[in-house]
């Protein structure tokens, strides 16, 4: 498995840790198809159960947050001004971030 995710023929700079590759060329790749790049995902009977659980699971946590909390833009700030830039880490984030302000929903 070591070997497989490694394959210099498959990535470029395999053996680093480089989170960006998946932006480009990558992101086109199926992983529960043939391309044997995502290979610990499984395939066929034995595939992961998380990619198809996680796309249901994360508009099912949206709404929850849309439902309990009360968005309002940061500082008063026009929503055609707000800065909306993304900082690249391995998890994106806002430059500006958004305060949730909890709503006793009764």
């Amino acid at each position: 498995m070591w070997a497989i995710m490694r394959d210099p023929k498959a990535w470029e700079r395999a053996v680093e840790f480089v989170p960006e590759r998946f932006l480009d060329k990558a992101a086109a790749v199926e992983f529960w198809g043939k391309d044997y790049e995502f290979i610990p995902f499984g395939s066929g009977r034995r595939l992961c159960p998380g990619p198809s659980m996680a796309e249901r699971v994360v508009s099912f946590v949206l709404a929850l947050l849309l439902h309990a909390f009360e968005w309002r833009l940061p500082g008063g700030v026009a929503a055609d001004k707000l800065d909306v830039t993304e900082k690249f880490t391995t998890v994106n984030t806002l430059v500006v971030r958004l305060r949730a302000v909890l709503v006793v929903v009764t």
